[in-house]
């Protein structure tokens, strides 16, 4: 190949090689935008919430309080307090006994929260007792058994193909309705002032927080349903059969199952 050529080659060949690797201006720069039509997940479509309810919760106040003294500073938290009280008296929660000797007594807390309902905001106080504060000295077995999702979605199916009435309840101070086997004493709490001085509380009943109170309450509610001529299943023992009637029972909520709605008012007697 003559000089010439291979000069003007080799001069071809550089030019190209810059034009390859030069970056391209905001003009010379193609951008490739997809045209399909956007659409939200399905599972976005299965949250519903009343426009008004969510227009108001983003405007309500988050402070809760921490504390019993935070709390009385205000009087609908006060309010609370005293109606959880009350409740407990009215279900003779306690008894007021002597500080007993050479006995384990454990301490409580209250837990506030805030529950939309209807639309509309309550403030709810909850008495706690500390059961960590207990001694690990049980005898007796404590486990609770949970349903399994399995035999939720089995009873829904069932619902379904049957064309059975589905209702769901929940049970109002729940863990109040089990009996203690043995006894549990306690500190009396904030805001109880008719304790005399040298007394502590006697827990008749299992109070939300002790370690037992979840096996108390599902052996109540066990010989209530036993005795109503339920049967418990073999495979959950959360659920209960009679008839053409199911039960299933997740910790104090129920899940009511049956060929109509008589059947279903009959039960929540």
């Amino acid at each position: 190949m003559p000089r010439r050529k291979w000069m003007r080659y080799r001069a071809l060949r550089v030019k190209m090689s810059r034009m390859k690797h030069q970056v391209p201006t905001d003009e010379a720069r193609i951008t490739r935008r997809s045209t399909r039509e956007r659409r939200i997940p399905t599972r976005m479509h299965d949250y519903d919430m009343g426009f008004m309810t969510a227009l108001a919760a983003g405007h309500l106040p988050n402070e809760i309080p921490q504390s019993f003294e935070e709390a009385v500073q205000d009087e609908g938290w006060s309010m609370a307090i005293k109606e959880e009280i009350s409740n407990l008296e009215r279900n003779k929660t306690w008894s007021s006994v002597r500080t007993p000797v050479e006995e384990n007594i454990i301490e409580s807390r209250w837990v506030f929260t805030r529950k939309t309902v209807e639309g509309g905001v309550t403030k709810k106080a909850r008495l706690v007792a500390k059961g960590f504060q207990q001694e690990d000295t049980y005898e007796e077995t404590i486990y609770t058994p949970v349903a399994k999702m399995t035999s939720v979605r089995t009873l829904l199916a069932i619902s379904v193909e049957k064309g059975y009435v589905v209702h769901q309840m929940d049970v109002k101070c729940a863990f109040l309705n089990g009996e203690l086997k043995r006894p549990v004493y306690m500190y009396p709490p904030k805001g109880l002032y008719n304790v005399k001085s040298g007394h502590v509380c006697k827990l008749n009943r299992a109070l939300y927080g002790l370690r037992q109170s979840p096996k108390c309450w599902y052996d109540r509610l066990h010989n209530f349903l036993i005795n109503q001529n339920f049967v418990r299943s073999l495979v959950d023992p959360c659920v209960y059969i009679k008839s053409n009637l199911y039960l299933l029972v997740w910790v104090d909520d129920l899940l009511l199952i049956a060929n109509d709605q008589y059947e279903l008012e009959n039960v929540k007697r």
